[in-house]
């Protein structure tokens, strides 16, 4: 896990470790990660920008914050060739007002730019987006007017060729469901127009009270090369798989009510942390993890079924070999294939010489 101030932060595998790069920022609004190309088949790196900026008028407001992601992910463009996307809380509203710029035929022919390919490029990128069937136009449930951060994320948008994604593709598409307080649209997925292609699933989920405040989350599946990843200290078949089950959300939550020990631990860290003058990196870490285990153990004593161990009995002789399983196996199949009787259990008589049946 990447963590970063202002309640960012980048969870991931283990395994993916050697394909991300944690980038440095000077801004506190933006986690920067570049994923390497081979992970999605492409021919460039994706820097990925996890993104949360206060609500516009609050008192951890910027205005500037748009201008400094802007500004970093231009200088990692000229770095190297790579895709871009954003996603996160912009508290940006936009209704339906375009993130593109439309081409002027007669301006590119005026200044005669129709000749420099670079340029025609730049400036009809958009077309990409047509060519893959998504819509230019959005929709949005959103009903407010859009804000100063909303014309901010716009203007960003057209500037780095960048495409909002909510009510383009997916269950969302032509819908622009609502992501805060089912109100208004303000987290955003924003894509470079040919990362559209990766995508595979784009959702608005239902608001979980778990998970946050006020937010829905945003569901994204994208496609990716078949890689193997090496994990010698444990395989698949032996760790239990932990998935959610909504109706036994209030189950997790009594779980977690009950380590009692636990929570009051943690919250006596935190009092501590929250007193001291200066607290370490490692302090906070194992705040962190304490605070993981309990989420994490709390969701395998809910969600993972317990299976019942039997000890089967053995009470077969020495000689029922395989021979004999395989022999009785072939005569229980014939026996139901033609209907007849089962066999009674009757020992063998020596005085009769007869078997009963």
């Amino acid at each position: 896990m990447c963590k970063k101030s202002g309640g960012i932060a980048v969870i991931f595998k283990k395994s993916l470790e050697t394909s991300l790069t944690f980038l440095s920022s000077e801004s506190q609004f933006v986690q920067w990660m570049k994923v390497t190309k081979s992970i999605f088949g492409l021919q460039n790196d994706v820097i990925v920008g996890c993104i949360y900026i206060p609500p516009e008028g609050s008192k951890y407001s910027n205005l500037e914050a748009f201008d400094e992601i802007e500004n970093e992910l231009m200088s990692l463009k000229k770095v190297s060739d790579v895709h871009s996307a954003l996603i996160g809380d912009f508290n940006a509203k936009t209704g339906i007002l375009n993130d593109f710029v439309l081409a002027d035929e007669t301006l590119l022919d005026l200044f005669h730019l129709d000749t420099d390919n670079e340029i025609i490029s730049y400036m009809l990128d958009y077309e990409n987006l047509k060519s893959y069937n998504i819509p230019l136009q959005r929709v949005t449930q959103c009903s407010c007017q859009p804000n100063t951060y909303g014309y901010k994320l716009l203007n960003c948008c057209k500037k780095l060729n960048m495409y909002i994604a909510n009510s383009r593709i997916g269950v969302d598409k032509g819908v622009g469901k609502t992501t805060c307080k089912n109100t208004s649209v303000v987290d955003y997925l924003l894509l470079s127009s040919k990362l559209f292609t990766l995508v595979k699933e784009f959702e608005i989920q239902q608001f979980d009270p778990l998970l946050s405040d006020v937010h829905s989350a945003i569901h994204i599946t994208l496609k990716s090369q078949s890689t193997s990843h090496k994990n010698n200290s444990v395989t698949s078949d032996q760790t239990p798989k932990t998935r959610w089950h909504d109706n036994k959300r209030n189950q997790f939550v009594n779980t977690v009510h009950n380590k009692k020990e636990q929570l009051s631990a943690i919250l006596n860290d935190l009092h501590i942390l929250h007193s001291s003058d200066h607290c370490t990196q490692h302090e906070i870490d194992k705040v962190v993890d304490s605070i993981g285990e309990i989420l994490v153990s709390s969701a395998n004593e809910t969600f993972i079924k317990k299976t019942r161990t039997t000890t089967q009995r053995t009470n077969q002789k020495p000689w029922y070999t395989k021979q004999c399983y395989d022999a009785r196996k072939k005569f229980h199949k014939a026996r139901k294939q033609y209907n007849l009787p089962q066999c009674t259990s009757t020992p063998y008589n020596p005085d009769t010489n007869e078997s009963g049946r």
